[in-house]
């Protein structure tokens, strides 16, 4: 489990195949004491590290994992946000994230408002679950819903400090971004489902 406080940056090295499953390689100065089998998050994607050499850190993805987030769109040199999952004990700065991604989304349009830059966002899968001043994960960063424009496209206001420690400022228009939403929402839904079937 992660808070979607980003920690540090890395860089897409290379996507290869590996048997039944793809490596994925990633460089990152800054990741003290890595340890094998421990869950990490790259854009909001929880992977197992598998191994690490110096600066390079290389994690196993699925074929599933391949088609339900963006790491095949990936170039090199691509920055990437970077969080180690929670211990007990840490404070939750962010919201609780699980590292599944749902769906990717595209970013449609960008704009600075007073302090803030705003980016604006559309999806097409599963857009009930986009709350106005509700909890939201683009590419691992806990981030908060500022307005629902219409159904699947939506906004987050972002201060400095967090564009500044991100990867929010390399995204380009039409860029996708791997979504998470808010496990609480998904849940409500869920069992909202399950009681009107009943």
């Amino acid at each position: 489990m992660f808070t979607g406080i980003i920690e540090l940056l890395c860089y897409f090295q290379d996507l290869a195949k590996k048997g039944d499953f793809f490596s994925l390689s990633v460089s990152c100065d800054g990741l003290n004491n890595p340890k094998t089998g421990e869950s990490i998050a790259i854009n909001g994607i929880c992977l197992t590290l598998a191994s690490f050499n110096d600066n390079i850190y290389s994690f196993d993805i699925s074929a599933e994992t391949l088609k339900k987030t963006t790491i095949g769109t990936f170039k090199r040199g691509k920055e990437m946000n970077l969080e180690r999952s929670l211990r007990v004990g840490d404070r939750v700065g962010g919201h609780f994230v699980y590292g599944h991604i749902d769906c990717p989304a595209v970013l449609s349009g960008k704009y600075r408002r007073n302090s803030e830059e705003v980016f604006r966002f559309h999806v097409k899968e599963n857009p009930q679950y986009l709350i106005p001043k509700g909890s939201i994960s683009i590419d691992g960063i806990s981030l908060t819903i500022s307005s629902v424009i219409s159904t699947g496209l939506f906004e987050v206001s972002v201060i400095p400090e967090t564009v500044r420690r991100t990867n929010l400022d390399k995204l380009k228009i039409n860029g996708r971004v791997n979504i998470e939403f808010d496990m609480m929402v998904k849940y409500l839904d869920g069992v909202s489902k399950n009681v009107r079937q009943h």
